[in-house]
C-alpha cells in the first residue's frame, strides 16, 4: 500500500513539473512572437520612412498576421499601399478605416484618410475628415499642412486660411506654424500674381503688356521741349 501511495505522489509531482514546463514554454513562445512582431512593425515603419514601400509592406503584413487588432499597424500598412499602384487605394482605405475603428483619435490617420477620399472622388467626406484631423491635433504642423493642402485642393482656400490663422493665434510660440503661415501667404501672393498675368496675356500668345501708367501730356511736352533745347 505504501508503494502504491509513493507511486501516486511521484506521478502527481511529475505531472505538475510537466505542466510548469509547458506553461513556461508557451509563455516564452508568446514573448518570442511578440518580439518578432514588434521588430517587424518597427522595421516596416523605418522602411516606410525610407520610401522602400514594397519591403515595408512585407514586414507590416507579417506583423499584422500576429497582431491584427493593432491600429498603428493597419495605418502603416495602409500608407504603404497608398504609395503604390492606384488600384490598391481602396484596400489602403479599408486599412485606414480599420485603424480608426480601433482607435478613432489618430490625427495623422484621419488626415491621410481624408486625402485618400479626395483622391477617390469623395470631396464631402474628405472635407469632413480633414477638418476633424485639425480638431484632433490643432498644434501639429504636419497635420495642418495636410489639412490646408487638402482644403485648397477642394477649392476652399479661404477656409484653409482661416484654419491656419486660428492655429497660429492659438499657438503663437510655434515656429513651424509661423513658417507654414508664411509659406501659405507667399503661395497666395504668387497665385494672385499669376492670375493677373493670365488675365493680361492675349489669347494669341502675344507678349504681355504691362499696366504701366502713361505720363501726363504736360510732362511729355516739357520733356520734348528740354530735349529740343539741349539739341
Amino acid at each position: 500500500m505504501d508503494a502504491v501511495l509513493h507511486l501516486i505522489d511521484r506521478l502527481r509531482l511529475t505531472a505538475q513539473n510537466l505542466q510548469i514546463e509547458a506553461a513556461a514554454k508557451a509563455k516564452c513562445s508568446c514573448w518570442c512572437q511578440l518580439v518578432n512582431a514588434t521588430e517587424a512593425g518597427l522595421a516596416g515603419e523605418r522602411l516606410l520612412e525610407q520610401k522602400q514601400y514594397r519591403r515595408a509592406r512585407r514586414h507590416l503584413a507579417a506583423a499584422l498576421g500576429q497582431f491584427p487588432q493593432q491600429p498603428r499597424l493597419h495605418y502603416l500598412y495602409g500608407r504603404s499601399l497608398v504609395r503604390g499602384n492606384r488600384r490598391r487605394w481602396y484596400v489602403a482605405e479599408a486599412h485606414l478605416r480599420k485603424s480608426l475603428e480601433l482607435d478613432p483619435y489618430q490625427a495623422d490617420c484621419t488626415a491621410d484618410l481624408g486625402w485618400l477620399c479626395l483622391r477617390n472622388g469623395r470631396p464631402k467626406e474628405a472635407e469632413t475628415l480633414l477638418r476633424h484631423s485639425v480638431k484632433l491635433a490643432p498644434g501639429d504642423a504636419s497635420i495642418l499642412r495636410k489639412a490646408v493642402r487638402g482644403l485648397c485642393r477642394l477649392g476652399l482656400v479661404a477656409d484653409a486660411q482661416d484654419v491656419l490663422r486660428q492655429a497660429v493665434r492659438r499657438f503663437p510660440q510655434a515656429g513651424e506654424l509661423r513658417h507654414l503661415w508664411r509659406q501659405f501667404m507667399y503661395w497666395r501672393l504668387f497665385d494672385r500674381q499669376q492670375s493677373v498675368r493670365d488675365a493680361l496675356r492675349n489669347d494669341d500668345g502675344d507678349p504681355m503688356c504691362l499696366p504701366f501708367p502713361k505720363p501726363p501730356l504736360s510732362n511729355r511736352r516739357a520733356t520734348g521741349q528740354r530735349r529740343a533745347d539741349e539739341g
